[in-house]
Parts: C-alpha cells; structure tokens; sequence
C-alpha cells in the first residue's frame, strides 16, 4: 500500500491504519452506549510490529488536528506501539503543553512534566500563572528527605 507521500506502508502498518480508521468511523457514528471506548490491545500489536510508526502517529485525530489528547492516545494504544523513545518525549511535551494551554492551569500538564523529570518547567507554569505558594513548592530539592516526604 502506498502512503502520503508515495512511500509503500508495510502490512502491520495497514493492518493497523484500517483498524484505526474502523474504530474511528464507529466512534464517530454510533450511538454512545454502544461505540467502542478504544481498541483492543491485540490491535496494538500491529501498530507495535509496523515500521511506519509517524504515519501510524499522523493518522490519529487529535494529531491531525494539532490537539493531543490523553485519552484519545490511551485509547488507539500509542504507548504500547511508539518505541522511539524521542518520538514519545516530543508527544508527551506537546500533550503537556496543549492540557497546560487549555485551561492555563498547571495541575493539567503537571503529571506529564514531572514524569519527564521537568520540574523547573512545571515551577514556571505556577510562576506563569502567579501562584507563589506552588511555585515555591516546585522550587525545593526533593533528593532531600524532608522535601521527598512531602512530595508523597
């Protein structure tokens, strides 16, 4: 099968691009009591196994419409079948960024950065918005015991 620019997609890739695309088109055209939630993880498997994982990435709505969403990730499987480690950093940064601009509220994007170990960023956003108090919570050293307690 040929691609966007022309390029051949491997058959775990097609297999995977037409599940997508069915589970898109029930998901937009059924009655929700009965639309499907996400795919199956065994779906997951084709998109995992194919060597065309940005135009698999490019597929997705809420890429394609330049809106991540968390749960629309969750629910086609990206982080079982994105292996790149860079390609999951940008998306995870760009998740982050757009949860953070949605309703200017750090708490949205805060367990993405921290899970990038972005902290100083995460201070910026409380800083950002003018919450002093946040802010200097993010400006502690949580190697520390005392700071790591309170962090949990």
């Amino acid at each position: 099968g040929r691609v966007g620019g022309g390029e051949a997609m491997d058959e775990c890739g097609l297999r995977f691009l037409l599940i997508l695309q069915n589970y898109i088109t029930l998901s937009e055209s059924l009655p929700s009591d009965v639309r499907p939630s996400s795919l199956c993880p065994s779906d997951f498997v084709w998109g995992f196994h194919s060597d065309a994982k940005t135009e698999l990435l490019s597929a997705i709505p809420c890429v394609q419409r330049d809106r991540l969403s968390w749960s629309e990730l969750r629910n086609v499987g990206a982080g079982w079948w994105i292996r790149s480690a860079d390609t999951l950093r940008r998306l995870i940064e760009k998740l982050a960024k757009t949860q953070f601009l949605e309703k200017q509220d750090p708490l949205d994007a805060s367990l993405f950065y921290l899970a990038m170990k972005k902290k100083s960023l995460l201070k910026g956003l409380y800083k950002s918005i003018s919450d002093k108090r946040m802010m200097d919570f993010f400006t502690n050293d949580f190697t520390k015991s005392r700071w790591h307690k309170a962090a949990m």
